[in-house]
């Protein structure tokens, strides 16, 4: 259910440094580092640069599991948390420079679209910044959101991302969505409603607080 980039990313490490546990989490590593920038620039594209510092202070500071999860490897979830923050800030980028006059070319388009693809191979868990930045796109941009060819350029790209996931499936009988239909049949709304938020609290540690209670 999840692609296999950060895993392909510390396989060509082993095969050029050699095979270690060490070399092995560096897959991992590396995209929790690439991560570091983005989180900057988002929150100084959001509130100045004291947002991006305090973002970076944050992470800096961070839940156990997201320690955890940016330096050991578990299949894809460190790139995960580095295309979210990566699509919000571009997706907010393409808004803001068509907003402001600043016509973004087609490969811009097409390349988000196309790393958007590429994120969602690695785990469908990134659609909500992908749909999160896509809206606020529209909202800036309301009816100039369509009068150019880049919302189509990105569709096409995010098509040309997305291929290992789709020729794996095809050649599967899309065993990534008999994934999520097993795994969620047997939970309604509202389990699945307050399970997302405690979850939640835990992965911001809210559990250890005295004035949390489940």
């Amino acid at each position: 259910y999840m692609g296999s980039l950060e895993p392909m990313l510390s396989a060509l490490l082993c095969k050029l440094v050699g095979f270690s546990g060490f070399t092995v989490c560096m897959g991992t590593v590396f995209f929790s580092v690439a991560m570091i920038p983005f989180i900057y620039l988002l929150g100084r594209d959001a509130g100045g640069w004291q947002a991006g510092l305090a973002a970076l202070v944050y992470c800096v500071i961070g839940p156990t599991g997201f320690f955890h999860y940016t330096c050991s490897p578990r299949g894809g979830y460190a790139a995960l948390l580095f295309f979210t923050v990566f699509l919000l800030w571009a997706l907010l980028q393409l808004a803001w420079r068509e907003l402001s006059g600043k016509r973004c070319g087609i490969v811009l388009y097409v390349g988000t679209g196309f790393v958007g693809g590429i994120a969602w191979w690695v785990d469908p868990l990134v659609t909500p910044a992908i749909i999160t930045g896509s809206v606020v796109y529209l909202l800036v941009l309301r009816a100039r959101a369509f009068t150019g060819k880049g919302p189509y350029a990105a569709a096409g790209g995010f098509l040309a991302g997305l291929f290992p996931f789709i020729l794996w499936n095809i050649r599967n009988g899309w065993k990534s969505f008999d994934f999520v239909a097993h795994a969620t049949h047997s939970i309604d709304f509202s389990k699945g409603l307050r399970f997302f938020f405690v979850r939640l609290a835990a992965l911001l540690d809210f559990n250890d607080l005295p004035w949390y209670a489940q």
